[in-house]
Formats: structure tokens, C-alpha cells, sequence
């Protein structure tokens, strides 16, 4: 069996299943539009899917999507590498730099192309709202790796994510759908937030299987050692995140085939402001990271880190709080559809960009000799 840099030092065996996942990760987008029509084809072939589906239910709560989303939050947040948190506390430039671009230019970004794409559609709005507020902590890795960033800031910066999203999201939540509209005076189209739902939602997908995911690592590094964990723990915990994603979007697109045609126009029309989005989060990232006189690897970091979004805890919020058939989850599962080609693409102008914007690299991180780095002396 063959053996796979994992960007942190630590080599990860592959064996056949983890071959088959990496391959699946690689075409994560295919998978969604294929998972996309088998949902429609279910709901506008079968009769009664949707009521068998709405009628699993406790409570308030569709039990295949409680289940789906806990499944699809646990692997990411057990591989986040909190212990390496201080990696971007060390240079409060770069932090600082992090902070503005997740925090402060995304958020109004994509509140300001949300309105100016859809003002007279407040579910797609509240949901392209949703997609700025929530920062990536998972495929930025992979991102990252690709285009050679900084892996050792990378999962500091995806750990700083995590703790801030916690503290901070049903605060921006109330901010930019309740509060931000009303100033701006377009009361029109401001929305409540159900800030008491929204907060009993974050305890249950976030903060759970948050604790759950630290503790595994945690423990699973104490017993385990790094080496292990990250080569036998991590690669085996991943593929059911992706299988749980693909399973959901079945479920919330069973719930959709009766309108296939206003679907197709509606997956457009959303994808437009999200790409813009991406894009010009990327070279916002990229322009502020040269500006400040950081290297290559800490700019490429930032930029994917920036333009990047957490479409898993977007359909948490989006179900969890506007229901199980709302727009804001649409928005969410179409949103990662876009990200996929267009971060890809990105990669390969991020690496055709590196010798012209950084005359500075990283030539060594750590005792440890990685990918992209030598061990320093």
C-alpha cells in the first residue's frame, strides 16, 4: 500500500476504501449534482416520498436529517488540529489579516451581493447571508495543500474558525439579517431571526459534535500518538462525512421534484453571486496579503481560507432553522456545487501567481520534513 503526505509531516496509509473516498472528494461536486437528480427523480417519480419523508420526524425534527447532519459536522471538527492554534497566534499580523478578511470584508461582501441579487427573494438572501457568516474548517485544508500553502497556519487558522464561528455566529446572524437591513433602511426585505431556534441549533450541530470531535482528538492523540491518529483515526472517520453530505442532499432534493424546471434557473441564478463571491474573496486575500509583506505559503493560506465557506454548517442552519424544504438549505447545497470548479480553478492561478506577487517563501517549518517544506536545522 502506498503512502500520502498529509501537509502536516504525518504520511497517511491508503488503503483500497481511503483510495475510493480520495478519488470521491476530488469529484465532491459530481456527487452532489448526481445525489441533486437521484433526490429529484425520487420525489417526482415516486408517489408520496415527500410525506414518508416530512412524516420521520421527532418533535419538530426530521430524524434523517438530525442524524445526516451530526454524521457530516463530527469527521471535520475531529480533524481540526487544535493544538496548533498558537501557530496563528504567534504573528498578530497575520491574525489580525485573518480576522478582517473572515470576520468583517466576507460578512459585507456577500451581504451586499445578496441584496443586489436577491432583494425580492428573501430565502435566497437570508441564504447566500448565511454562506459569508460561516468560514471553512475542512476542504480549506485541502485547498491549501494543493496550491502549496502554509499547511502547519492552515490548521491553526481552521482551529481560530472554529472557536470563532462558536462565539460569534448567532450574533452575526442577528446582525446582518435583523439589525443591518433595518439601518440601511431596506425593511422590506428585513427577516426576524429565531435567534432562541438558532441558538438551541448551534448547541445541538455545532457545539456537540464539537466536544465530540476534540475529544476524540485529544484522546486519540494521547493514546494513539499523532502518527497514528493522523494516519489511521482520521482517514477512516472522512469518507463518512462526505457519505452523509450526499445522502442529505438526496433527502432535501426528494423534497423539490415536482418543479424540476424552476430548479434549473433557480441553481443558476444562485450560482452567479456565489462565484463572484469566491473569486473576489481570492484576490481581496491575495492583493492584502502581498501588501503586508507576507510569504507565498501565509498568502495562499489566507486567500483559500477567505474565499472559502462552511456549506455543512450552512445546511445546518439553513434546516434546522427555516425547515428541512426552505430555500436557505437550497441555497447551501448549491453553494458547494459552485465552490468545487470554481476553488479548483483558483488553485492553478494561485500557483501561476507565485513568482510574480512573492519574492518570500517558507523554506523550512518544525523539526519535521513535509510536503512543501524541509525540517529547519
Amino acid at each position: 500500500m502506498g503512502m500520502v503526505d498529509c501537509g502536516g509531516g504525518v504520511p497517511r496509509e491508503k488503503g483500497a476504501a481511503t483510495r475510493v473516498f480520495g478519488v470521491a472528494n476530488k469529484h465532491v461536486g459530481l456527487l452532489l449534482v448526481a445525489s441533486m437528480i437521484v433526490g429529484i427523480a425520487i420525489g417526482h417519480l415516486v408517489p408520496g416520498a415527500r410525506e414518508t419523508i416530512e412524516r420521520v420526524t421527532f418533535g419538530h425534527k426530521n430524524l434523517l436529517i438530525v442524524v445526516a447532519l451530526m454524521v457530516m459536522m463530527y469527521p471535520p471538527l475531529a480533524s481540526v488540529q487544535y493544538e496548533k492554534l498558537h501557530l496563528v497566534m504567534g504573528d498578530m499580523r497575520l491574525l489580525g489579516l485573518g480576522v478582517l478578511l473572515n470576520w468583517v470584508i466576507g460578512p459585507l461582501l456577500m451581504f451586499a451581493l445578496a441584496f443586489l441579487f436577491f432583494s425580492g427573494r428573501p430565502e435566497f438572501l437570508t441564504g447566500l447571508i448565511l454562506i459569508g457568516l460561516v468560514r471553512c474548517i475542512d476542504s480549506v485544508i485541502v485547498w491549501n495543500d494543493l496550491a502549496e500553502g502554509d499547511c502547519h497556519y492552515c490548521v491553526g487558522l481552521a482551529g481560530a474558525n472554529v472557536l470563532f464561528q462558536i462565539l460569534l455566529l448567532p450574533l452575526y446572524v442577528y446582525l446582518f439579517i435583523t439589525v443591518l437591513p433595518d439601518y440601511l433602511g431596506l425593511g422590506g426585505v428585513m427577516l426576524d431571526a429565531p435567534m432562541g431556534l438558532l441558538v438551541r441549533s448551534e448547541l445541538v450541530y455545532l457545539i456537540i459534535p464539537l466536544v465530540a470531535g476534540m475529544a476524540s482528538r485529544f484522546i486519540g492523540l494521547k493514546t494513539m500518538g499523532e502518527e497514528r491518529y493522523e494516519r489511521e483515526f482520521v482517514p477512516r472517520i472522512s469518507p463518512v462525512s462526505l457519505t452523509a453530505k450526499v445522502f442529505m442532499v438526496a433527502v432535501l432534493f426528494s423534497l423539490y421534484g415536482g418543479y424540476v424546471t424552476e430548479l434549473t434557473m433557480d441553481v443558476l441564478h444562485i450560482a452567479l453571486p456565489l462565484a463572484i463571491y469566491f473569486v473576489a474573496m481570492f484576490f481581496i486575500s491575495y492583493l492584502l496579503s502581498a501588501k503586508i509583506g507576507a510569504s507565498y505559503e501565509q498568502a495562499t493560506t489566507l486567500s483559500f481560507t477567505a474565499a472559502s465557506s462552511n456549506f455543512a454548517l450552512a445546511m445546518v442552519v439553513g434546516i434546522s432553522v427555516f425547515g428541512i424544504g426552505s430555500g436557505q438549505a437550497f441555497v447551501a447545497v448549491v453553494g458547494e456545487m459552485v465552490e468545487v470548479p470554481v476553488i479548483a480553478a483558483l488553485v492553478h492561478v494561485a500557483l501561476g501567481l507565485r513568482g510574480k506577487l512573492f519574492l518570500r517563501r517558507v523554506e523550512c517549518v518544525g523539526r519535521t520534513t513535509s510536503r512543501h517544506y524541509r525540517a529547519c536545522d
